[in-house]
């Protein structure tokens, strides 16, 4: 399931040509300037133009990197965490902070029970299939992951030794 989102590729504009379009843009002729809401206006249809010039809007279709029962609505409660930590490192105040953590807690609690409720129903619909069930365990119990563990896959007796030699050296 590839995902299409949109998106611009800021790091790669030319700030030089940048510099010289700005400097000859409508921003730089005050006579536009009637009121505050005019200036805005051009402020946001120059800025506009010019991201359109030197970081055009693209589409692309990505993979997510995420399990399966993630949701939009994880997602949103991701992205609400991240931004009210941005914001409390930028504002360090004791609201940001409450704020932060407000948004971790809901976080935590989509996530826990979106995913809770995913594999309740995934184990319910493989009920009757046992070697899907077990397989669906091996997979919540990492089992793969923890074969893997120890360095080099040695045995217990060479990884003690080693270990005994490094901390009697220390």
């Amino acid at each position: 399931d590839k995902v299409l989102v949109s998106g611009r590729c800021i790091k790669n504009i030319d700030l030089a040509s940048l510099k010289t379009d700005l400097t000859n843009s409508d921003l730089n002729n005050t006579s536009l300037f009637t009121d505050a809401n005019s200036a805005v206006e051009l402020y946001n249809r120059e800025l506009t133009r010019m991201l359109n010039i030197h970081a055009p809007l693209k589409e692309f279709k990505i993979k997510p990197d995420q399990d399966e029962w993630m949701n939009t609505q994880c997602q949103k409660a991701r992205s609400a965490r991240r931004k009210a930590e941005r914001d409390d490192n930028r504002l360090k105040t004791v609201e940001s902070r409450a704020a932060w953590s407000n948004a971790s807690r809901q976080a935590e609690t989509v996530i826990n029970t979106t995913r809770d409720q995913y594999y309740k129903d995934k184990l319910e619909a493989s009920r009757q299939d046992k070697k899907k069930t077990y397989s669906i365990v091996e997979h919540l119990m990492d089992r793969n992951l923890s074969k893997s563990f120890r360095p080099n896959n040695k045995p217990d007796e060479v990884i003690a030794q080693e270990m005994k030699c490094f901390f009697k050296e220390r």
